[in-house]
């Protein structure tokens, strides 16, 4: 009784995780108009953008790549497995890669003031820096723009919450003001 006592107390945490670690917003709007509003209020914060990804592209890249990389050896094995059995090769016409995304971008930004305080209440949180704010359209539905960013103060110390929250502050006005 104790170990699933334990058990439970211990993917408690995981579950309540899974709900609401991050913020989401959705607005029909233009992606590069969002993507620019994002931009100017990190700038309005007085920060600076350290780094864009391109998260859509790569993925639509190596996307690609992989499938033809399961299909060179699914035909391989086939082709063999066909020669060997007398039987004809039973594969389909070979399957193209789906696109998940539209567009999406993760923009990256930092604030020393912020950055200091959190790494002074607890090193680990080396981890949250550079701060980043998700961007994207799925091929879905690319008429409706998603912003997304990590609520910081559900994975941090208890002895980071105040300054956690103080940055998830901050991204919020950056979002705010990017759907107003």
């Amino acid at each position: 009784m104790k170990k699933i006592i334990t058990v439970l107390f211990l993917l408690t945490p995981l579950s309540a995780l899974a709900n609401g670690l991050w913020v989401h917003h959705s607005v029909e709007e233009e992606f590069d108009t969002i993507k620019e509003y994002i931009e100017e209020g990190i700038t309005n914060q007085g920060l600076v953008v350290a780094h864009r990804s391109d998260v859509g592209g790569m993925l639509e890249r190596t996307g690609k790549d992989l499938v033809a990389q399961v299909q060179k050896a699914t035909h391989s094995v086939m082709a063999m497995a066909s020669t060997q059995m007398g039987i004809e090769n039973p594969i389909e016409q070979p399957k193209q890669a789906t696109s998940i995304f539209s567009r999406s971008e993760v923009i990256e930004f930092c604030s020393a003031k912020l950055s200091r305080k959190m790494t002074d209440a607890d090193p680990a949180n080396v981890i949250f820096c550079p701060y980043s704010i998700a961007v994207y359209t799925t091929a879905a539905q690319p008429e409706l723009v998603h912003i997304s960013y990590l609520q910081l103060s559900k994975i941090g110390s208890p002895s980071s919450q105040a300054v956690l929250q103080e940055v998830e502050a901050m991204l919020g006005r950056i979002v705010s003001e990017a759907t107003e």
